[in-house]
């Protein structure tokens, strides 16, 4: 903090010490107060304040910064009228800002007008909405919000009044904080301000995450005065950097004048000047054109011109040049040959620097494109901070979409988009609530020779799995046991779940029977299908059949004379490629996708934040009176949780997704059991 004198604000700025922020269980409480008042009632406001949130956040029962920041806020909200005269009129005027930082957690929670940015990863990004806020007509509940979020061992934040923005520059802010430490941060800072005059008073606090250092390592920090100066900020830094750069790279050419200017004073050159004027040029010229000769296969040349050349006189003159040459000592005959491979050296180096431009070019242009996906990124993580997700989301399909237009032709270049990929993809998983997990195996029945699991379904606390060899076994999840179902000789091809006491099965000829789970015993029913259905539900004690273009409803199918009609009465298209149904009052179809029915007509239903469309291989499953659809999306390998609205709400990723089927979901819909081959896998569905 920093206080002018006739400064027209009341500043106080508060930080737990390490040895409060350990005690007490409750991590590190800060908080920033400005009173834009020279009143000294609002001095001692202000004081009064801080020591009561302070209070009040050491004070709580419970070890949750979280739960404790909001009984600061709370209590403030019923206080403040106390201590502050005309709360109305004062309100304008009142800024505050507080949080708790507690392992790797921060809680935020701000009124009036501040500053609060994260620097990770390079970028500094705002964890609050930057926009005064208008304070007139407010009412007195001010700290009515409360930000969470996660940090990580490199993040450095600064909190501050807007006042300090108004003399430095965000990335001379960002440089700073990430460089040095929180104590050389705030000294260089204070350091640049104390030069200013004006009647300004500034409040800030710098944090940094640090890991937990080795038992033999101690971390250091250059000295301030290595870094930067009073006289010399960052940016003058960079102008010098740039500068230097341009000098070393126009460096050279003067050096190659000079070396230029040294063989003009060599012997030769004084040969030259013995001989006589007329024929100076001539020899010039002559050796001119036996280099160009020389170098045809090397440079593409223009279009010969057709020149009358008296042959006879130019090898004079050639001829004439070499003996001239012959008679020069050996000294001056090799600095010729230098300046000769000097001039085919660069001539020949000329496509090499062309190249070598393109190549930087290219190397700047994917930099930026790289920085330009980063930065996206980081807006992400940012607004994550703040629990912001269609920010989030936002910010993120903007770095997906530069990302796909990043080269990959260089193998440096496919590294760091390797890694940019990974980043992207960790960020979505937060956005879109997306688990990474692998499945649980529950019974693998290829251990007892069975085939592939054709069929599973569920009654009460038991599953009932059905192999394409036609065994049935009763399984019990919660111990993992199973034991064969004896069938007296019947084949069936498909059990369906009829209530908690009875399966309905049908064979290979499309008939019907139940299997009794408490007598053990199955008996034949009237009801056959006239042919085989696409899939078939059962619902309120009915049967749903889908057909290439109907959906049949079979009341009473267990009696003597079950009732049939057809349900459905839209259009024909809709049914078209439909493989399941599940009914839950509403009627529900996939067919590459999803359709929902209600009474016999077509519906509305489409999915919101999801991270990638669905695939064309699909299973549902819900039930009546439950708020969730569960979408089993085998071609991506995941299981979505999603309201019946469409909004997707947690995704669940692993590989053994892939090849899955026969989606059954627990009554308390905390797990997920599959099939994949002739094994049952099991999914955790209470992370959230």
């Amino acid at each position: 903090m920093l206080k002018a004198e006739n400064a027209s604000s009341q500043m106080e700025v508060f930080s737990a010490d390490d040895e409060l922020a350990k005690e007490s269980n409750l991590g590190r409480f800060f908080a920033i107060l400005e009173i834009s008042s020279r009143e000294k009632k609002a001095k001692k406001a202000a004081l009064q304040i801080i020591e009561m949130v302070k209070k009040d956040y050491y004070d709580s029962p419970t070890s949750d910064p979280e739960n404790s920041l909001e009984e600061v806020c709370q209590n403030l909200n019923q206080q403040l009228p106390e201590i502050i005269e005309n709360p109305k009129i004062w309100l304008p005027k009142f800024n505050i800002f507080i949080g708790a930082i507690k392992d790797e957690k921060i809680c935020l929670s701000s009124f009036g007008r501040f500053k609060a940015f994260l620097a990770r990863d390079n970028k500094l990004n705002a964890i609050i909405p930057e926009e005064e806020r208008n304070l007139k007509n407010k009412s007195l509940k001010i700290m009515s919000h409360l930000i969470v979020g996660e940090l990580k061992p490199g993040d450095s934040l600064i909190f501050s009044t807007v006042s300090l923005f108004d003399f430095f520059a965000r990335e001379k802010i960002k440089k700073t904080i990430q460089t040095l430490n929180p104590e050389q941060s705030t000294e260089y800072f204070k350091n640049l301000l104390l030069e200013n005059n004006g009647p300004v008073s500034f409040g800030a606090l710098i944090l940094k995450i640090q890991s937990a250092p080795a038992a033999e390592e101690i971390p250091s920090y250059k000295p301030l005065s290595e870094f930067y100066s009073t006289k010399d900020s960052m940016d003058n830094l960079i102008n010098m950097e740039r500068k230097t750069t341009k000098i070393m790279t126009t460096s050279f050419w003067p050096g190659i004048k000079n070396s230029l200017a040294k063989l003009k004073k060599t012997p030769l050159a004084k040969a030259k000047k013995d001989l006589k004027i007329d024929e100076q040029p001539k020899v010039a010229l002559a050796s001119l054109k036996t280099r160009v000769s020389s170098w045809r296969g090397l440079l593409p040349l223009p279009a010969a011109k057709k020149i009358k050349v008296n042959l006879g006189d130019g090898w004079q003159k050639i001829t004439s040049f070499f003996k001239s040459f012959q008679k020069l000592n050996r000294r001056t005959k090799i600095a010729g040959y230098a300046i000769v491979a000097l001039l085919i050296l660069f001539v020949i180096s000329l496509p090499l620097a062309g190249s070598y431009q393109r190549q930087r070019a290219a190397n700047k242009k994917f930099d930026e494109q790289v920085t330009a996906v980063e930065d996206k990124i980081a807006k992400a993580e940012a607004e994550l901070i703040y629990k912001n997700e269609a920010g989030a989301a936002a910010n993120l399909k903007e770095a997906q979409m530069a990302f796909l237009n990043l080269p990959r032709e260089k193998t440096s270049w496919q590294k760091e988009v390797d890694v940019l990929s990974q980043k992207i993809q960790g960020v979505a998983d937060r956005v879109y609530h997306i688990f990474r997990e692998t499945a649980a195996g529950l019974i693998d029945f290829k251990q007892i020779g069975t085939a592939e699991i054709k069929n599973m379904v569920k009654t009460g606390d038991y599953l009932f799995a059905l192999s394409a060899n036609g065994a049935l076994y009763q399984i019990n999840p919660g111990d993992k046991s199973y034991q064969p179902v004896e069938l007296n000789g019947l084949t069936p091809t498909v059990a369906r779940s009829f209530n908690k006491d009875n399966l309905i099965l049908s064979s290979a000829d499309n008939k019907i029977f139940t299997y009794n789970l408490a007598q053990k015993t199955f008996n034949s029913k009237k009801l056959t299908f006239d042919e085989a259905p696409l899939d078939w539900y059962i619902y309120a004690d009915k049967i749903y059949a889908l057909t290439e273009n109907k959906i049949l409803k079979i009341s009473q199918p267990l009696s003597e004379a079950p009732t049939i009609i057809d349900w459905y009465n839209d259009k024909p298209e809709y049914l078209t490629g439909a493989k399941q149904i599940i009914v839950d009052g509403d009627v529900w179809l996939t067919d590459g996708g999803i359709k929902r029915f209600y009474r016999g007509k077509k519906t509305t239903f489409d999915l919101t934040k999801i991270d990638r469309g669905l695939s064309d291989s699909l299973e549902i499953y819900t039930e009546n009176e439950w708020n969730n659809l569960y979408i089993l999306d085998k071609k991506n390998s995941r299981l979505l949780v999603a309201s019946k609205s469409g909004l997707v709400e947690r995704q669940f990723v692993t590989e053994k997704l892939l090849g899955a089927k026969n989606l059954i979901i627990s009554d308390k819909q905390e797990k997920a059991w599959l099939t994949n081959g002739a094994e049952i896998i099991e999914i955790d569905l209470s992370k959230r």
